[in-house]
């Protein structure tokens, strides 16, 4: 499915029709992906957690993998952060159709003491993406109280451009 390289590490679980599949390091040049899914499998579960970087070329290799596997299989994004969602808002093919986004780290930051924060943030409970019959709900607050100094945090990013995925998308 995905091979382990000097660069990316890859821990694959499999339960019943879920496969959950997790990165850890840098989805590059080198990274290996074969179309294969095992028997049985209708769920691919892909865990961001700890991707640090996806280069140009690992984005390519990236879309094609992720196209070849659209309509055998749903596939959902678990614990993306800002090096995910960047490329899901600019980059045709990254977040195929139909792929739900499970979960996303949002980027805080306090100007008064300058400490910096993601903060986990869940679909359905906290952000829903647009659909035909319903526009998209977003929870999300733009600041909170930064727990070092007592000040505002504020998002680190541009909600209009960051949450640009959960429009709506035919």
């Amino acid at each position: 499915m995905i091979k382990n390289t000097d660069g990316l590490k890859v821990k694959i679980e499999q339960q019943n029709e879920e496969l959950v599949i997790h990165l850890n390091g840098f989805v590059d040049e080198d990274a290996e992906f074969s179309n294969e899914t095992p028997e049985g499998v209708r769920k691919i579960i892909i865990d961001f957690e700890n991707v640090k970087l996806i280069n140009s070329c690992g984005l390519r290799t990236w879309v094609t993998w992720v196209k070849a596997l659209e309509g055998r299989v749903q596939i959902v994004f678990r614990n993306c952060h800002r090096n995910i969602v960047d490329p899901i808002n600019i980059l045709e093919g990254f977040m195929p159709a139909g792929t739900l986004l499970e979960s996303m780290y949002v980027p805080y930051a306090c100007d008064s003491c300058d400490y910096e924060e993601e903060i986990l943030y869940v679909r359905g409970q906290d952000f829903l993406e647009g659909r035909a019959d319903s526009p998209e709900t977003n929870n999300i607050p733009e600041t909170f109280e930064c727990p070092k100094c007592g000040d505002s945090m504020e998002m680190d990013i541009l909600p209009s451009k960051f949450f640009k995925f959960l429009k709506y998308r035919s």
